[in-house]
């Protein structure tokens, strides 16, 4: 639980900056930009990138085999998942439905690079097995 720690509060600290900035920019935002769903997407990325993260970590601690395919998987589904939602909207969301699909967009680029780059972080800072094992053209 301590190595999710830290990906929580991080995460908790970008959904809050996303909520401000969102919040008390209405003059500066284009009305684009500008759509009544906002804290339920922000809910719903919040709690996605969360239960991938706790899953990748589950299973990273499984093994690596294990990790590839969850990442593969899971992945999979949250695409299905999110197209599946802006497909809804889409059909039953009624007005502003540009404004809803590049916030939801912008949403979806932000918690995307977030998560990956966080991974990549702690995945360069691991090393495999294969760069332990001793080199056997040396002997």
């Amino acid at each position: 639980m301590n190595e999710l720690r830290p990906f929580f509060i991080r995460l908790s600290l970008l959904t809050l900056i996303l909520a401000v900035i969102y919040f008390v920019s209405p003059a500066f935002r284009p009305q684009l930009l500008t759509h009544e769903t906002f804290p339920v997407m922000l809910l719903m990325f919040f709690g996605l990138t969360a239960a991938f993260h706790y899953g990748l970590v589950r299973s990273g601690n499984k093994g690596n085999s294990a990790f590839v395919r969850y990442y593969m998987g899971a992945t999979t589904l949250k695409l299905f998942f999110y197209m599946g939602v802006i497909i809804v909207y889409a059909l039953f969301g009624g007005d502003n439905i540009r404004g809803f699909i590049m916030l939801f967009f912008i949403l979806y680029l932000l918690y995307t690079s977030f998560e990956v780059s966080y991974v990549y972080r702690k995945l360069s800072g691991m090393k495999s097995v294969s760069d332990k094992a001793p080199d056997s053209e040396n002997k």
